[in-house]
């Protein structure tokens, strides 16, 4: 994560790059995990448009600057990064943005009551032009190709644009006094008219290596079955009424867990489902519920992806494919070309994005069995690290590592910012069966938190649980700790108040109880993370190479 200030919620700043210029807003707590995919972009209003192909385009503006609605004419600048469907390259798509240099403002409201230019596309600095509603006119000119305009559905003054390919876009607005902000965008997307493409200009990356780009879509020859129809792993107390079918918690939890936590469990995080078939080629037909499908630094595939497994002759787990989403519903073949034969599948759901429904879809004739979720899983509650943060594809995980490891079903109750040993979430684990419990809520707590809240939670968890395995796990270190003293003090104090946590426990009597340190989660050579705190791939592998031997030996013999 790139910029400079503080978590807007927390600072009312907005984060940009050296010069100011807006290259992404994250939600973080003090201690840097990630709130939630949703709050991506904040302080800002999306504005959802389509392209002239009719794919829909989800333009997110994040203004930094100052306001001034007196009556005098004012200079300014404004830039911000447009994201279509999770972030793109400046020279495809560049948002301008009004503001202007007075009073420090904290949010705006962009309204859109045109739609991109259509016929009004232009190439090489030709003049656009979109009239509005009311008085006033917007008048665009770019000096790169391809260049749409939109406008205000009302204007009460004139406003004008100069733009060109510098970062940055000077204007001058006199508003009036009854003047809402109303903020104009231009949206440069080179994309949107292949046709008039100039030459010399680059062509998108799938264009000029198809391996690049998205999954063919599925065919028609496809039997489609519907996963709600045989289950998922992952769904704690099925049973329970839902507000979605794939939320994680059931509907009474609302009102109960925090605010967060209650929207955070509506990601599909560490749900799988299982099947066989001898179908020579895959297909999946899904619909995810929030249109950022990727983060900054978490792609696609595993905020939004659908990642699958077979067992191999050998009956071990291997890699499959996994589905590239660019939009929230995705209908693809994933896989052709299958080896004959029959085997068993599984597919892991997306991570940081909730489903509205999914369908696996097999060649017609093909034969087909829905595998109904095991029994006795290993439970998992924990942060954004648990969450999956951040994960290339759902089963890289170290919770979805260690089910395949161990052969055994798996829950992810970890809360992106929001895993802090809740009682209200212990109420809920409580009536989960689960072979063993693993409590990782450290990257979100202090360590006050942790001595006040630790062994409240493992006796409600003894008290309807009493043989169950409950291991406590350390919070992994910062991959630049070494180079950041505060950081290091601060895990070297929460990883003591864990410890004293455990003898507490420990010296009641609390048997079946287990401790993972956390210095080496990520490995010894800082290359475990993505941005220090979220693990990366490898990162994750290593976490599961230390958790592995600790739950099978909390598993043996049950």
């Amino acid at each position: 994560m790139g910029g400079r200030g503080e978590h807007p919620s927390n600072g009312a700043e907005f984060l940009g790059n050296e010069i100011g210029h807006i290259e992404q807003i994250l939600a973080l707590d003090h201690n840097g995990q990630i709130v939630a995919a949703a709050h991506q972009i904040t302080l800002s209003h999306l504005v959802e448009l389509g392209d002239a192909t009719g794919q829909a385009i989800k333009t997110a503006l994040a203004l930094r600057g100052d306001l001034n609605l007196d009556q005098r004419s004012h200079t300014s600048l404004s830039g911000a990064l447009a994201v279509h469907h999770g972030m793109i390259a400046e020279d495809q798509a560049v948002l301008l943005s009004l503001l202007d240099a007075g009073l420090h403002f904290l949010e705006a409201e962009a309204q859109n009551g045109g739609q991109l230019g259509g016929g009004a596309l232009g190439v090489d600095g030709k003049e656009l032009k979109q009239r509005v509603h009311e008085e006033g006119s917007l008048t665009v000119k770019h000096e790169l190709a391809d260049a749409a305009s939109i406008s205000c559905g009302a204007s009460h003054r004139s406003l004008k644009y100069w733009g060109s390919s510098e970062r940055g876009l000077q204007m001058r607005f006199t508003p009036s006094p009854s003047l809402r902000l109303c903020v104009a965008t231009s949206l440069l997307i080179c994309a949107l008219c292949p046709a008039q493409q100039p030459a010399g200009k680059s062509k998108g990356i799938g264009n000029l290596d198809p391996a690049m780009g998205g999954k063919p879509q599925a065919g028609a020859n496809v039997q489609w079955h519907d996963a709600t129809q045989w289950g998922v792993e992952g769904r704690i107390l099925p049973q329970a009424e839902r507000k979605r079918w794939f939320d994680r918690l059931p509907a009474s939890a609302e009102g109960k867990v925090t605010p967060a936590v209650w929207s955070l469990s509506r990601d599909s995080a560490g749900m799988v489902l299982r099947f066989r078939t001898n179908s020579p080629a895959l297909h999946v037909h899904y619909k995810v519920n929030k249109a950022n499908l990727g983060m900054p630094h978490m792609p696609a595939t595993g905020v939004s992806g659908v990642d699958f497994y077979a067992r191999d002759n050998n009956g071990q787990w291997k890699w499959v494919q996994v589905t590239r989403p660019g939009t929230q519903e995705v209908r693809a073949e994933v896989i052709r070309d299958l080896a004959p034969g029959e085997r068993e599948y599984a597919a892991y759901l997306p991570l940081y994005n909730g489903v509205e429904f999914l369908k696996i879809g097999v060649e017609k004739g093909s034969s087909f069995e829905g595998l109904a979720p095991r029994e006795k899983p290993i439970l998992f509650y924990g942060t954004s690290i648990t969450h999956g943060a951040c994960a290339s594809r759902p089963g890289m995980v170290h919770t979805a590592i260690l089910g395949r490891r161990l052969d055994r079903p798996v829950v992810n109750l970890g809360f992106s910012g929001n895993g802090r040993m809740d009682q209200a979430v212990g109420e809920f684990i409580a009536q989960v069966d689960a072979a063993c419990i693993v409590v990782d809520c450290l990257p979100n707590m202090q360590p006050s938190a942790v001595r006040e809240k630790c062994v409240p939670l493992v006796r409600q968890l003894r008290a309807a649980h009493p043989k169950t395995p409950i291991i406590l796990v350390e919070d992994r270190r910062f991959t630049n700790d070494w180079i950041t003293p505060a950081k290091a003090k601060f895990h070297s104090d929460n990883h003591a108040a864990l410890r004293e946590a455990y003898d507490i426990l420990k010296k009641e009597g609390v048997g079946d109880l287990d401790y993972i340190e956390g210095d080496h989660l990520y490995g010894d050579d800082t290359e475990g993370a993505t941005d220090a705190s979220h693990a990366s791939d490898l990162g994750f592998m290593r976490q599961a190479d230390i958790f592995e031997p600790v739950l099978r030996k909390a598993l043996q013999g049950r």
